[in-house]
């Protein structure tokens, strides 16, 4: 799957994301760190089960589909910068809510720990709840 970094142009500190297998519209992300002494390269994601960890390309890349790379404008001393915070965050818990992978790679490479997909779910539960609520006020 290697081939997939160097098709894709990502570099060190670019966010990743691929849709999760089975859901169209979920993405899961990670923060790409560059390779390690053996030439694997490397990625930082947060997972459900184990929360912040070190991954290789071919467990991120294991089941690709619609990849998308949002690289940072950022110079090589603010991607090490990057990397060595999201090394820093390794072991840091998983939360659906507050802080899942999204929260994650946006904290890592943008500086704020945010999630536009919780937010749409968010918004979305609320609408569909208000359309309950205004059916049954109606009836």
């Amino acid at each position: 799957m290697n081939y997939l970094i160097e098709h894709y142009g990502i570099k060190k500190g670019d966010k990743v994301s691929r849709l999760k297998r089975g859901v169209f519209f979920i993405r899961h992300y990670a923060v790409y760190l560059g390779t390690d002494i053996q030439g694997k390269h490397l990625f930082a994601e947060n997972n459900l089960e184990k929360g912040v960890q070190i991954i290789t390309s071919d467990e991120f890349f294991h089941d690709s589909n619609a990849i998308k790379v949002e690289s940072t404008s950022k110079d090589i001393l603010q991607r090490e910068k990057s990397v060595n915070f999201a090394l820093g965050k390794v072991g840091k818990k998983y939360d659906l809510i507050n802080y899942n992978c999204e929260h994650f790679a946006n904290e890592v490479t943008k500086g704020t720990a945010i999630s536009t997909q919780v937010s749409w779910g968010i918004g979305l539960t609320f609408l569909v709840i208000g359309g309950v609520l205004v059916k049954n006020f109606k009836n």
